[in-house]
């Protein structure tokens, strides 16, 4: 069997993941392997594709190979996905799998991301192994790693694989930057209801009411429109030069009361993106605060993280483009952030996901919890099961209030109005599963390693994180003892209902009170 690796890890052959495949394939050498070290090499393959279309073609199996990072994989293994796409590389028929390493923080929605986009590509997906940073050096992580590799070899012989997870999408079907200029002024029109947006509201702040003085940049857009994104001598209707003027307002730092909020588009717009356009004007139309916007797509990123941990004493980035700054000074300083994107291979878009990347930076602290987000996001929403999953885990893990994901012009509308309440009232709700299961794992992680990650375990101590249930000795005590009563099978009867009255006292003396 021709087996190609495609080492997602931007840290290339000193990849710990690498390492699990190349285990395996010293324990099985009777195949042929070919690693392409994508994550590492992502600018030479930016440029030519050509020797990465060959090794796809030759091969048998593929074999996505990456660290979990923020929920999914790598930007840098979003790229080169969506360069296989671009490429024309027909894959369809062949068999794919993954490895991943990670803490299982959320490993299931990257390994789901992978997934769905094998049905892109027509691949016969096989179920993938998820395994911890420290199994392979142990005994039983190598046994894992072998029954694994003879699942899959398996499942070649036999033909056997996953079914389809999402409905396989044509590029047309990503997002406006996909179609032609006829289809984007059809979409807009659409979108739009026939060229109107929405009215402004009457209490809205005026521009004047919250400037202040700040240093601009590209990426922090005064005024787009879809004219001047789109190629030069693309026809353009007024629906979309009216729909998809964005305004930009500058940063007014947090404010107490109803008055002078300060909310942040963080957006990724890329040429041709008319109706994520449309959408921002939408929402800048609804907001009685000005909406600054910051195009992520403008910004002078140097690269995407390559998780060398140059970050974990003091929160120093080893990249000196100014993101670290640009983040803490424009983004995480806002009342509120909505973030907007067209939905590419089945996630934000590679773009995006190196901005989720970069904010390493900080570490594994929250430190926007408490503060409202919204996102604006164009392309099927609905049929992304595994994208909405993300969302909802980013902001229950964060801590912050998720205002709504809107798709269209009616889900914007009720968006605001949550979002308004969010910032006058400092609403936010109690961790789900997603928000507590997540951080019970950073915080194990931070504790074992707070002598190297000294950032994050000064936050977790000031913020009360390290919650860990061998502290609560008077509750440990207390059911111990209540253990050995009920051990005692007279003692159990006679307890009965005295036992369920006991348990609820505490709560009848809220009502009482």
């Amino acid at each position: 069997m021709k087996v190609l690796i495609l080492n997602g890890s931007p840290k290339g052959k000193n990849s710990v993941t690498l390492h699990t495949c190349l285990y395996l394939q010293k324990q099985y050498s009777e195949h042929s392997y070919e690693i392409l070290d994508v994550g590492q090499k992502i600018r030479s393959f930016e440029k030519d594709m050509s020797s990465a279309v060959k090794a796809l073609e030759w091969a048998d199996l593929i074999v996505f190979c990456y660290p979990v990072y923020t929920f999914l994989a790598p930007a840098q293994l979003h790229r080169f996905i969506r360069l296989m796409k671009e490429s024309g590389c027909d894959v369809s028929g062949k068999f794919a799998t993954q490895i991943t390493t990670s803490k299982h923080f959320f490993d299931v929605t990257a390994h789901r991301f992978i997934q769905d986009n094998c049905v892109d590509f027509g691949l016969k997906y096989i179920k993938g192994l998820s395994a911890d940073m420290e199994d392979l050096p142990t005994k039983q992580g190598q046994r894992d790693a072998r029954r694994f590799w003879r699942y899959v070899e398996y499942c070649v012989r036999h033909d056997l694989y996953e079914p389809a997870s999402v409905p396989a999408i044509s590029e047309k079907t990503m997002g406006s930057s996909a179609l032609s200029g006829e289809e984007q002024n059809a979409a807009v029109n659409a979108y739009t209801n026939n060229g109107q947006v929405m009215d402004e509201p009457e209490d809205r702040l005026s521009d004047a009411d919250t400037e202040k003085k700040s240093v601009e940049a590209p990426w922090q857009m005064k005024k787009q429109t879809a004219e001047k994104q789109d190629e030069p001598g693309t026809k353009k209707t007024a629906a979309i030069k009216k729909t998809a003027a964005i305004k930009k307002t500058r940063r007014t730092g947090r404010k107490a009361g109803t008055r002078n909020k300060d909310i942040v588009i963080v957006a990724s717009i890329k040429p041709g993106d008319s109706i994520l356009s449309a959408m921002i004007a939408d929402f800048q139309s609804v907001s009685p605060y000005p909406a600054r916007v910051i195009n992520i797509e403008e910004f002078p990123f140097q690269g995407g993280c390559i998780s060398c941990f140059h970050c974990a004493a003091d929160g120093t980035c080893i990249y000196k483009d100014g993101f670290a700054e640009m983040l803490r000074e424009q983004i995480q300083s806002a009342d509120a952030i909505v973030y907007a994107f067209t939905i590419q291979d089945h996630s934000m878009g590679a773009r995006f996901k190196l901005y989720d990347d970069r904010q390493f930076c900080n570490g594994h602290r929250t430190v926007t919890m408490g503060m409202p987000m919204g996102y604006l996001i164009a392309g099927n929403l609905e049929a992304e099961e595994n994208l909405r999953m993300v969302i909802e885990a980013r902001c229950e893990v964060g801590h912050n209030f998720l205002c709504g994901m809107a798709a269209n012009s009616e889900e914007i509308r009720k968006m605001n109005a949550r979002l308004l309440y969010a910032l006058h009232h400092g609403y936010v709700q109690p961790q789900n599963f997603y928000g507590v299961g997540g951080m019970k794992i950073f915080r194990d992680l931070i504790y074992v390693m707070r002598g190297f990650m000294k950032a994050d375990h000064q936050f977790y101590k000031k913020h009360g994180i390290y919650d860990f249930p061998q502290k609560k000795k008077g509750q440990i005590l207390l059911m111990m003892l209540v253990g050995a009563l009920m051990n005692n099978p007279k003692l159990r009867a006679k307890a009965g209902k005295q036992m369920t009255e006991g348990m609820v006292a505490p709560y009848k003396k809220v009502l009482e009170e």
